[in-house]
């Protein structure tokens, strides 16, 4: 009776495996019809459970790249006002006394009296804003302005690392397109799905 009733535990265990790997292959399928127009011949002799994995792993690699390349997308957008320049000028100006701070502020905001009392050089506007440098050598301008803090990386370094995640990204898609001449052998014929071949 023991023995019975593990069997049947065990049974009951193994149908449920295979049921939730029979829902990840039909997803999968599902997934890999989006990229079936711009499809080319392509062939694997991956056992299906194998496949399942290589697609899965693409899948996770691809949602992590277009996380990276919104991150790179808002650093340039924020550098981007600023234009490309010098990062080592700046140091240089500090280490002759020269010092130069970036702010921003609404357009309307701007107080024609900055410029009288401090060197300002207007490098931008964009969407109602103003962004501008402030040369001083003695005390720091108090300003009603926001500070732009720049970041670790240059706008020129920024957009390369994103036309580096979008090659990335293409060669991901490209990647489905080709395989995805293999959804229909994702179906797994039998009891175990996981000695499947394609």
């Amino acid at each position: 009776m023991v023995h019975i009733i593990r069997s049947s535990n065990e049974q009951s265990e193994t149908l449920k495996r295979n049921r939730e790997l029979i829902g990840d292959y039909a997803e999968c399928i599902k997934f890999l019809q989006k990229h079936s127009e711009n499809s080319e011949k392509s062939h694997t002799n991956l056992p299906a459970k194998a496949l399942l994995n290589q697609i899965n792993k693409a899948r996770s690699e691809k949602e992590s790249l277009t996380r990276t390349k919104d991150g790179y997308l808002k650093q340039i957008k924020d550098l981007q006002p600023w234009g490309h320049f010098d990062y080592e000028l700046v140091q240089k100006l500090k280490a002759a006394g020269i010092f130069i701070d970036f702010h921003h502020c609404l357009k309307n905001h701007f107080k024609a009296e900055w410029e009288e009392q401090y060197p300002i050089i207007k490098v931008a506007e964009r969407s109602g804003s103003l962004y501008f440098a402030v040369l001083y050598t003695g005390d720091h301008p108090a300003l009603e302005a926001d500070t732009f803090s720049f970041h670790q990386h240059t706008l020129q370094e920024f957009e390369t690392k994103l036309k580096e995640v979008e090659d990335q990204l293409a060669d991901i898609e490209s990647y489905f397109a080709n395989i995805c001449q293999n959804r229909d052998r994702l179906v797994p014929s039998g009891d175990c799905p996981t000695d499947h071949r394609i």
